[in-house]
């Protein structure tokens, strides 16, 4: 799903102040504990994105959380989208800093599902093909698919190459039924 422009109005500035106040990487490591904990904790995204709950109580519940663990703007932020009924949009906020984080760090997240697990020597040298050919630092994240039958498929940002067996099948009976 695509991030929100509302997400990339808070991200922006934050990511901006970060960078002029020397703590990108701290802020960023805020963002990555912020998208973890709404990433595991239904409970808490429901909370955000309902809009009975008052905005001091998602306050409430957002300093709690977060007030011993991220730098003090990170938590301005926080306190600033609750106030504005803007606290729905937190998990959206921290994807969209992320990738600001990684344009600017110059990383291309890689995501890649075979049909089985890859060992370290093959992941490695996947990384460095990619790296190579896309002239960026490449973060590889593998997953897992027993359905591709064999194979692999690679997604870079919104490019898929499917190079997956299930995939070949698939063309091939295609093929054969317009034929």
């Amino acid at each position: 799903m695509p991030i929100s422009r509302v997400a990339y109005r808070y991200a922006k500035p934050l990511f901006d102040l970060a960078q002029e106040k020397g703590q990108l990487e701290q802020v960023y490591e805020d963002m990555k504990l912020i998208s973890n904990v709404c990433k595991e904790n239904k409970i808490l995204r429901v909370a955000l994105k309902n809009p009975v709950i008052r905005g001091f109580k998602k306050r409430a519940v957002l300093q709690q959380l977060f007030a011993e663990k991220v730098q003090p703007f990170t938590l301005n932020l926080l306190m600033l989208m609750a106030d504005k009924n803007r606290a729905n949009v937190l998990f959206d906020i921290s994807k969209a800093f992320a990738e600001l984080y990684d344009i600017a760090q110059n990383i291309q997240q890689v995501l890649v599902t075979s049909a089985t697990t890859l060992d370290e020597a093959t992941l490695a040298a996947l990384q460095t093909k990619l790296s190579n050919e896309l002239g960026k630092r490449v973060v590889l994240t593998a997953k897992e698919n027993p359905d591709l039958i064999g194979g692999l498929i690679v997604q870079i940002g919104n490019t898929q190459i499917d190079l997956s067996i299930k995939n070949s099948l698939q063309r091939l009976t295609y093929q054969f039924v317009q034929s």
